[in-house]
């Protein structure tokens, strides 16, 4: 079972959310360390694109339970913020200043 990992450009701290933890929790948007919160409207669509991504780990395993060979995946962002205070993490309210898509 998967897990996303959050990074609070607001203070540098970091979280793991399960999906367990993405229904009935309404602190679980909110930085543990700082009390920054994501916004709704963003939190629904990341959960639902975590929820998607479990669903394809589920097929994955079906499909190499079937003799194909296994694979796996990993969602990697692929802009870095000139502002950005935690590693090459993003923030709103930065202007991006490199974008690694070919």
């Amino acid at each position: 079972m998967g897990y996303l990992k959050v990074y609070c450009d607001n203070c540098g701290g970091e979280w793991h959310v399960y999906h367990r933890d993405t229904k009935n929790n309404p602190y679980i948007r909110q930085c543990p360390h700082c009390y920054a919160k994501i916004e709704p409207y963003t939190w629904k669509q990341i959960v639902r694109g975590f929820g998607e991504m479990l669903d394809s780990e589920k097929e994955l395993a079906k499909d190499h339970a079937n003799h194909i060979p296994l694979f796996t995946v990993d969602f990697v962002s692929d802009a870095v913020y000139e502002n950005a205070k935690h590693r090459d993490r993003t923030c709103e309210q930065c202007e991006i200043y490199y974008d690694l898509r070919d």
